[in-house]
């Protein structure tokens, strides 16, 4: 490529800033910090094909301002397509600026050691790129553009966005201006692991606009502790790019993710025509023994689940709350019409979704009824001058079209209502419920569903914070979201490994909704 022909094309310029130790003791240490903006770097990289990408962590404000603007004077001229910035760390809101906390922030000298956003919107509208996508993960990132508690925060957002005087801007924060971000127990912070799950999730051509609505429903369950805020302007069509099955495996095996591309056979240059029926048959007969798994493996695993999980929960917490695990059926789960829909969708599954009919009312057009006369002599009037009329209409060759109205009709709809199994295995659904023995605890519910077949593994589980009726009676969960969880190798996993994996989910949950039981 010529140097003019380099110059002349757009390129894409990356700043990942993570800061997880602190000078000042008023910031406590975010171990979850580095991990974050390493991870997010490397997949963002990968799909993005950045022409530059610098990634900052733990560094002092001087030399974080000096990259990022060495970093903007080195494309200087260039056309500049996008420019992403993504920064984890702790977020403080000073007087109606909002900073980013660097390693040597000091409140006092919060313009020469603190990352304001004015400042970074200043060097960006410098650039001019065509596209800047902006990713907060901080505790109070929404509140740089909040006066008002009262106004619409994503109005603020998008008003304050529009004096970059950049036409396509995408902007995600992590939280909004009266909350905490979390970290997870994987030690990540709990929206930049939502963010890379999102990414990472299929095949596709990963849009911003698409990340946004899948980030809102990871997150609509947990609306009182951690809600992030969207800002979009622009196209739509942007994203990170396209992402390849064989890019997913080999980040999530970069990123410390278990797949399992080791049962996948390897691509052979000769056709499967020149397999004899003998080498064809040992070809599966070893993909069947690395792939799939026999009923007496589910048994094993689901069968000790229940007995794991109630030795998995900590003493703390049992303390607190009165442990209730129990087995249940399909009848009970609530929500299970978002489960057979997902089953829609998948096949060869030991699980199928069901059909409900119910009556439903439209607006069509049809014919006015006939009113029928009571009088036999109107009536026998009436039936002969309809019938003269048509004579006269057939032979005159004039066809009289009847008028339609529009009317009220009730039709029957079937929609799907839920789901069933077609292996009647008896411990594939379990309730969970956290019943508090102090006043001021919520009561949590966990639903946890296994739907599976003989290659493949799934738990769809869900949790609610019930709400206190009366003394002694609470609301009922509504499982409004189902994640799920896809376990790969399950021939070597244990009841013990699956019961760690949702006491860590419970004890997250129970870390954010404590939190807003604590007296201020």
């Amino acid at each position: 490529m010529s140097n003019a022909k380099a110059l002349s094309e757009a390129v894409n310029l990356g700043i990942f800033i993570g800061v997880s130790q602190y000078e000042s003791p008023a910031y406590e240490a975010l171990p979850a910090c580095d991990k974050d903006v390493e991870l997010m770097h490397t997949v963002a990289i990968e799909i993005k094909k950045f022409d530059k990408a610098i990634i900052l962590k733990n560094e002092k404000s001087s030399i974080i301002k000096d990259q990022i603007i060495s970093l903007i004077e080195e494309y200087k001229g260039r056309k500049i397509n996008e420019i992403v910035f993504y920064f984890s760390g702790h977020g403080e809101r000073v007087e109606e600026q909002y900073y980013y906390v660097l390693n040597d922030f000091q409140e006092q000298r919060k313009n020469s050691t603190g990352l304001s956003e004015d400042y970074l919107d200043g060097l960006i509208r410098e650039a001019k790129p065509r596209v800047f996508t902006k990713i907060i993960d901080a505790c109070f990132s929404g509140t740089k553009y909040i006066k008002d508690s009262r106004e619409n925060k994503e109005r603020i957002l998008q008003k304050q966005a529009g004096k970059l005087e950049l036409e396509n801007i995408y902007y995600f924060f992590s939280s909004r201006d009266n909350q905490v971000s979390y970290a997870d127990r994987k030690g990540m912070s709990y929206f930049t692991d939502q963010l890379i799950s999102c990414i990472l999730d299929q095949e596709r051509d990963v849009r911003y606009i698409d990340l946004s609505k899948e980030l809102a429903d990871a997150f609509s369950t947990d609306s009182d502790t951690q809600q992030p805020i969207f800002v979009m302007q622009g196209s739509y069509l942007d994203g990170f790019g396209k992402i390849t099955t064989q890019q997913i495996s080999q980040l999530m095996n970069k990123i410390g993710v278990k797949t399992d591309t080791a049962t996948v056979p390897e691509k052979s240059d000769e056709k499967n025509e020149s397999h004899s029926l003998a080498e064809k048959l040992k070809i599966i007969a070893a993909r069947s023994s690395s792939i799939c798994f026999d009923e007496k493996t589910i048994e094993s695993l689901l069968g000790g689940f229940q007995d794991s999980l109630e030795k998995s929960i900590p003493k703390y917490i049992k303390d607190a709350f009165d442990l209730n695990i129990e087995n249940s059926s399909v009848k009970f789960v609530p929500n299970k019409e978002q489960i057979g829909d997902w089953l829609s969708k998948k096949n060869n599954l030991f699980a199928s979704q069901t059909y409900s009919s119910r009556v439903v009312i439209k607006k069509e057009y049809v014919k006015p009824e006939k009113i029928i006369v009571r009088k036999k002599n109107e009536y026998i009037d009436n039936l002969l001058g309809l019938t003269s009329r048509r004579m006269e209409s057939f032979f005159s060759g004039k066809h009289q079209e009847e008028e339609l109205v529009l009317k009220d009709v009730k039709t029957n709809e079937s929609y799907i209502s839920g789901f069933e199994y077609t292996s009647h295995y008896e411990n594939n659904i379990f309730k969970v419920e956290l019943n508090p023995k102090l006043q001021l605890l919520p009561k949590v519910s966990l639903w946890v569903v296994f739907i599976y077949s003989d290659k493949e593994f799934y738990a769809h589980y869900s949790h609610d914070i019930l709400q206190k009726k009366s003394w002694e009676t609470y609301s009922e969960a509504k499982c409004k979201k189902w994640s799920v969880l896809n376990i790969k190798d399950i021939k070597t996993t244990k009841s013990t490994d699956l019961a760690k994996h949702f006491v860590s989910e419970i004890l997250e949950i129970l870390e954010r909704v404590t939190q807003q039981s604590i007296p201020s």
